[in-house]
């Protein structure tokens, strides 16, 4: 056989271990159910989407969201902001949800999301995304 054809799929299985190592690590690193609750029953918060656009909300004992903003990417076209109401919980799995409604340009948005919380620095979180790959980010406002 070809020593090219030999190095090919040891290429692939190269390539295949680097985008696995990733996820077992946000696995392991993942913030435990009850420290979660210890860190998140109060205060606020600022999840930035991948796109740029960022939610600003606090977190209240009772589950509630209060203070929720959420305002478009800097760099949109035409950029946006709206006022709503949310609430937020721990799932059973461990995953931090929060459910949040905005009323911008006549629509009714919002996010109802459950993600897997990464500690990722000082006081920073990622909130890991369905695919497996951290999305979005959430830390303490400034």
């Amino acid at each position: 056989m070809p020593r090219s054809s030999t190095l090919l799929p040891a290429a692939f299985i190269a390539v295949g271990l680097t985008f696995a190592v990733p996820a077992a690590l946000a696995q392991e690193n993942s913030v435990p159910k009850d420290e979660l609750a210890r860190t998140l029953t109060s205060g606020a918060y600022v999840i930035q989407f991948a796109g740029g656009a960022t939610l600003s909300f606090s977190n209240l004992p009772d589950g509630n969201l209060s203070s929720v903003l959420w305002r478009s990417s800097p760099s949109a076209s035409r950029p946006m902001s709206g006022t709503g109401t949310g609430t937020w919980r721990i799932a059973d799995d461990g995953k931090y949800c929060v459910k949040a409604g905005w009323r911008v340009a006549k629509n009714n948005n919002g996010i109802d999301a459950c993600r897997m919380v990464i500690k990722a620095g000082d006081g920073e979180y990622l909130l890991k995304g369905e695919e497996g790959q951290p999305d979005w980010t959430m830390k303490r406002p400034n």
